[in-house]
């Protein structure tokens, strides 16, 4: 074998071995940082264009008529008043999926029809398209379900938009089963 070729064989070897090693290392679920805001931004503005180009009715905003910055405040704003938290995935110091989640805070009209319960309701998931396949929607799923058995919940809610059938799937597959449904008619 030549040295040209060899050295090839060997730098094209030595590659595949850290790309091994790399995979090796596991992504990271952690807790949200100020720091993190700005790739939080990033991770819902993404969601937001892929559930957009799920809507045929054109209700859900487009990337260039969604305020990321404004909805991320919000959602801080409503973790923060509703005990919830936020978990990133980190991949080597790059965000790559989100969940948030809070308490539903329920009023004593929600208790008329139904008997008081304490349950966690997850706001967002999203897993960037690029980094799908490999649990970390799981892994991200399971800490925001730890958070709210260790805050006394016994249950945990999340909304699906009916044409995310993917996500629907992936609900249904870690265990959620669908109880309300919300119809439209456009009139």
């Amino acid at each position: 074998m030549s040295n040209a070729v060899f050295a090839s064989f060997n730098q094209a070897g030595s590659e595949d071995r850290n790309r091994g090693k790399e995979r090796l290392m596991p992504t990271e679920i952690r807790q949200y940082r100020d720091t993190d805001e700005s790739a939080l931004v990033e991770c819902i503005k993404e969601l937001q264009a892929y559930v957009a180009s799920l809507d045929d009715l054109q209700r859900i905003r487009l990337p260039a008529d969604f305020d990321g910055d404004r909805y991320v405040q919000r959602l801080l704003e409503k973790v923060i008043a509703q005990n919830g938290v936020i978990y990133l995935a980190d991949d080597g110091g790059k965000v790559v999926g989100c969940i948030a989640g809070a308490i539903s805070q329920r009023t004593e009209d929600d208790d008329l029809d139904g008997y008081p319960t304490k349950d966690g309701k997850i706001l967002e998931l999203h897993v960037k398209l690029g980094q799908r396949g490999q649990h970390i929607g799981l892994r991200l799923m399971q800490a925001l379900e730890q958070h709210f058995r260790a805050a006394g919940c016994i249950g945990c809610t999340v909304d699906c938009f009916a044409p995310n059938v993917d996500a629907h799937d992936f609900y249904h597959n870690v265990g959620y089963a669908d109880r309300d449904i919300t119809l439209l008619k456009i009139l």
